[in-house]
């Protein structure tokens, strides 16, 4: 289309070109399109007063439930325990949340909590050992997770119908080794004045051969190193040892 004439005689290009200066093209991108279409909808004002308005808001919401953030959290923190479970866990209601973390935080932290719950002895058919004993050539073990001193955990022990461990094999150690990691235990060994020697609870056992007695140290205990000397007086963890069904 030409220019055309104008009643003052002047001539103009056609109404579409005017005021318009050529632009290069878009991206033939559809993402660039939808870009651009996006900004286009939404000038810089409207996005700082929508910015005010989403923080307006979510003031409002916090002053209107400002419990709202823990009941989240704790939220959250029964769905773990409930995948710590396995699955094997129902969750109900708070009460059960906080029992089912009773049962399974000694399990999985062991380091760090102390177990004063009284787990059940019911004996497992698999191994002829109660529940939370380990079975190793025909003996059941138990690793506690609270603590006693020397006395009291052998006490423990009696009142399950057994003892505090005896170590009678190299085997045998390295088993209680492995399986008491980075913690340490009470075993079924001490210094008896009266005979001025290092004697297992069963007069029996593994020769251990403590060239020096340091006063007061007259128990002893395990853990990745070997059977060491300890004040019998300090609560530490400790392994019962009896047979196996």
């Amino acid at each position: 289309m030409g220019p055309f004439p104008h009643p003052s005689g002047r001539y103009f290009p056609p109404l579409a070109y005017q005021g318009l200066k050529k632009k290069k093209p878009f991206a033939s991108s559809p993402t660039a399109g939808l870009r651009l279409s996006f900004h286009s909808q939404k000038p810089e004002e409207e996005e700082v007063q929508e910015a005010k308005d989403v923080a307006k808001m979510k003031r409002w919401s916090q002053r209107q439930h400002p419990n709202l953030v823990e009941d989240q959290r704790a939220g959250i923190s029964q769905r773990h325990d409930h995948l710590l479970g396995g699955g094997g866990f129902s969750e109900h209601s708070p009460a059960q949340a906080a029992s089912q973390r009773e049962v399974l935080v000694p399990w999985i932290f062991p380091a760090t909590f102390k177990d004063n719950t009284n787990y059940p002895t019911t004996e497992n058919s698999r191994t002829g050992c109660p529940i939370r004993w380990d079975l190793f050539e025909g003996r059941c073990y138990f690793f506690s997770t609270n603590e006693e001193n020397w006395n009291n955990s052998q006490s423990r022990c009696l009142n399950e119908g057994a003892t505090l461990a005896v170590i009678n094999n190299k085997e045998e150690l390295k088993f209680l080794q492995d399986r008491a990691g980075f913690e340490v235990y009470f075993i079924g060994l001490r210094y008896q004045h009266s005979q001025k020697r290092w004697k297992w609870i069963s007069d029996s056992g593994f020769t251990f051969n403590f060239t020096n007695y340091i006063p007061n140290f007259d128990c002893v205990t395990i853990g990745l190193s070997l059977p060491d000397k300890s004040s019998c007086e300090i609560s530490r963890r400790w392994i019962c040892e009896k047979r196996a069904s």
